[in-house]
């Protein structure tokens, strides 16, 4: 779905407010309202310099036509629809709120997130789409969650909703976060305290050919003859050590799968968690702490693929396990099979994380 069609599921650019509509180099956009837009702008969490800035001085100097024109941002109208205001009225308990808009990372997985708030309060968060995949991964999330509660973790969100109203589905979503909230782009002993809770309150002993790491390495043989000859031996070689590795019974736990500083937040001394629709239940503990140092070291940091080795050599000693460079291979062969079924077997071999993940296991056999 196109970012046109997704906003105008949701939102009605006739009337309403005045928002200002605004992207990144990477396709990204928000729409963020010229009132109150302080407590908005925690929606946006950019990871550069320039972005930084904008977040700081753009509610205060948005009325500013030439401030406007550097970044682009274009002035637009905006309300959402009045059964979605009663419906969040109503699980919020407020009379009265206001919401800011990001549309989305591109990509095959777009979805629209809503940020509810009443003056400086952050109340939650709306996701919504019209994509089959995306709802499904809606109500997956909503059970992870509820399975995590019962297990007595309290770093998450609470779920309000999940279901349809009239033509749009929604996920909706209770949060901790405040306009003080902290977004750490570093690892930090809390990072690993958080992971290693997931893990200590979900492990669970099973053949390791029963888990969904194995299950992965499956699909990535099944594509193994539409890769190039390289490609081919790396994979081929990097599933046969993992599968030497991990033979027989193995103790896996919990993953969040998308456990990046951007969906993490630190509040009152602790961390909280959000987005868990990539999460799975059996994968080897600590892998959430490999993605972590690599989506920063990609995205972030911008690491060609041996600053990002060198990284992860330095930072393996931080892992609590005894077989780090093992668990760094299978975390890569784990995501490489996720982002074949993300792009239905069609991962682009000119992707950078594509390149960086292929580089980093050419590094990682060579030393197992």
């Amino acid at each position: 779905m196109d970012i046109n069609t997704l906003m105008a599921s949701v939102i009605n650019t006739q009337s309403g407010n005045s928002f200002y509509r605004f992207s990144n180099t990477d396709g990204k956009v928000w729409l963020m309202p010229a009132k109150n837009m302080q407590v908005a702008m925690s929606l946006y969490q950019p990871s550069g310099i320039k972005g930084k800035l904008m977040k700081l001085l753009f509610p205060y100097l948005h009325q500013i036509r030439l401030v406007r024109n550097i970044i682009k941002a274009e002035r637009i109208k905006c309300c959402l629809p009045e059964k979605l205001k009663l419906l969040l009225a109503s699980l919020f308990q407020v009379d009265d709120f206001e919401f800011a808009f990001f549309c989305g990372s591109p990509g095959p997985r777009q979805k629209m997130t809503i940020q509810i708030y009443a003056k400086n309060k952050i109340l939650g968060y709306v996701k919504t789409s019209k994509d089959k995949d995306i709802i499904r991964s809606f109500q997956k999330e909503s059970n992870t969650l509820n399975l995590l509660k019962s297990r007595g973790i309290k770093n998450i969100p609470e779920i309000l909703y999940c279901d349809k109203l009239e033509n749009d589905n929604l996920f909706i979503q209770s949060t901790t976060k405040t306009i003080h909230s902290k977004v750490i782009n570093h690892l930090t002993d809390k990072h690993i305290l958080l992971v290693r809770q997931f893990f200590e309150l979900t492990r669970n002993r099973m053949p390791f050919k029963s888990t969904d790491l194995y299950s992965n390495i499956l699909y990535l043989k099944s594509i193994f003859d539409s890769l190039n000859p390289h490609d081919k031996a790396t994979l081929t070689k990097s599933t046969h050590i993992i599968e030497i590795h991990y033979n027989g019974e193995v103790e896996f736990g919990f993953m969040h799968g998308d456990f990046t500083p951007w969906n993490i937040y630190e509040e009152n001394g602790m961390l909280y968690a959000v987005d868990f629709e990539y999460s799975g239940y059996n994968y080897p503990p600590f892998m959430d702490i490999v993605h972590f140092v690599l989506q920063t070291s990609i995205l972030v940091k911008n690491l060609t693929i041996e600053e990002t080795f060198c990284d992860l050599r330095e930072k393996e000693h931080l892992l609590p396990v005894g077989d780090s460079p093992y668990l760094v291979l299978a975390y890569l062969l784990q995501i490489f099979s996720h982002y074949f079924k993300l792009f239905n077997g069609k991962f682009s071999t000119q992707d950078r994380s594509y390149k960086m993940w292929i580089g980093l296991m050419d590094e990682y056999n060579k030393i197992l």
